[in-house]
């Protein structure tokens, strides 16, 4: 009996220190299996390949690359066990707990406007640099558009000093500074 004792103590430190338990790594196993299915269900939806990244330092992570019916890349993660995440060369948004209904409802409606057009990126740019300091993430509406989403790096003061605005299937607007600035690939 000692020696199941120890033993079982002996797993449980081991489990303790690495951070998880079983209950959690089931968690993190179910949020994985689940983001996978909404990575895939999306790219399947709009007939778009879908790329497994295998290598990425996150629980799980794709890539549908830039190719007819996508104007641009995006990188699909599930991260540090419960945030799922876009990424786009010009923004990173993420959802958190990635197992709350509420959040991946929010999720999968961002990720499935940006690729059928009906979310859009209203990226604002200032007096310098190649990337914006500010991205929101638009649904279109019945009455226009309405932030669902958004992304800012660094402080900005001052107004913006170019906009550009993308919405895959659309010519991209650009004004002021955002005209020197490439496009996403």
């Amino acid at each position: 009996m000692g020696g199941e004792q120890t033993s079982a103590r002996a797993t449980f430190v081991a489990m303790f220190r690495r951070g998880t338990t079983e209950a959690s790594q089931a968690r993190v196993d179910g949020m994985i299996a689940r983001a996978r299915e909404l990575f895939i269900r999306a790219a399947e939806k709009h007939a778009l390949a879908l790329e497994w990244d295998e290598d990425a330092p996150v629980e799980l992570a794709a890539n549908i690359p830039k190719q007819t019916g996508l104007d641009w890349s995006l990188w699909l993660s599930l991260q540090n066990n419960d945030e799922i995440g876009i990424q786009h060369e010009f923004f990173w948004v993420e959802w958190f707990p990635a197992d709350s209904p509420d959040r991946e409802a929010e999720f999968a409606r961002a990720l499935d406007g940006l690729l059928s057009g009906t979310v859009r990126l209203v990226c604002k740019f200032g007096s310098r640099g190649r990337r914006p300091y500010a991205v929101s993430l638009e649904e279109e509406t019945d009455s226009g558009w309405r932030q669902v989403s958004g992304y800012a790096r660094g402080v900005h003061l001052g107004t913006a000093k170019g906009i550009m605005i993308l919405r895959n299937g659309h010519v991209p607007f650009l004004e002021g500074r955002a005209v020197e600035v490439s496009l996403p690939g």
